[in-house]
């Protein structure tokens, strides 16, 4: 398990500090989203979390590379399922507003400090015992290769809500 967990980090950090270079196609984040609670559904439901899609439509499409989409939201989702572990709410929304993808995942878990809050980009910064810390910011670096931005909201005790922005 040590040598996964290295392997794993080392991972990581080589896509981190690696120029990522992609050709962009067509894809349905929608699919992707979908995609990954499909991936993390058993999780969900061992840790008593239910997740509640709100999409405003049937299908939106960005210019993107699928698997590291799917690595975004998969994290993402992860994170909202490890910060409830007395199980709870997490939904998840797609909208657009003035021609950008808006997803919201928002959770009822523990939520977080705010002195916590300015360090989560942080490489290697973690709060858990088997985290990298490179998780959240592998996925800022996507999401900004992508052309977007991410925005965490967070309030100890009441849930976080990170929202993507992406150009559709």
């Amino acid at each position: 398990s040590e040598v996964e967990r290295l392997d794993r980090s080392i991972g990581e950090l080589l896509d981190y500090a690696r120029p990522h270079m992609f050709a962009k196609k067509v894809i349905d984040i929608i699919g992707i989203i979908r995609k990954a609670i499909l991936l993390i559904d058993s999780d969900a439901k061992e840790g008593g979390v239910t997740i509640s899609e709100n999409f405003q439509m049937n299908e939106c499409t960005v210019q993107g590379e699928e698997d590291r989409l799917i690595q975004v939201f998969l994290n993402l989702i992860l994170n909202s399922i490890q910060a409830m572990p007395d199980g709870g709410t997490l939904e998840i929304n797609v909208d657009i507003i003035d021609e950008k993808v808006i997803v919201t995942v928002t959770d009822s878990g523990v939520g977080m400090e705010q002195d916590l809050m300015e360090k989560i980009f942080d490489p290697y910064f973690t709060t858990k015992t088997q985290g990298t810390g490179l998780g959240l910011s592998l996925t800022a670096k996507i999401i900004e290769d992508h052309g977007g931005s991410i925005v965490f909201r967070s309030e100890k005790d009441r849930g976080t809500e990170a929202m993507v922005t992406l150009p559709v």
